[in-house]
């Protein structure tokens, strides 16, 4: 039984969103890397980190002509969380 599990993943996800002029597709993605290590008789304390990239972001123009567009949403996550490994 090894004191440190290391782990590398990622993700793709994508919506397609209808709306009066058509239908807009956006593509989100997000990296993660972790590392779980050993605390106890069946504990682990898991560490990791998470980027994950929304896409861009707007919403259709009002009564009145306005309208938003957002820049490219983008997070950085750091987690912490212990583990009960049963056998």
């Amino acid at each position: 039984m090894s004191c440190l599990t290391v782990t590398c993943s990622s993700a793709f996800s994508q919506a397609a969103v209808a709306h009066e002029g058509g239908t807009k597709t956006n593509l989100a993605w997000a990296l993660m890397a972790g590392a779980a290590v050993d605390i106890g008789k069946g504990l682990k304390l898991d560490l990791g980190y998470r980027y994950l990239r929304v896409g861009e972001n707007k919403t259709d123009l009002d009564n009145a002509g306005f309208g938003f567009k957002l820049k490219p949403l983008d997070a950085h996550e750091a987690r912490i969380g212990v583990r009960y490994m049963i056998d």
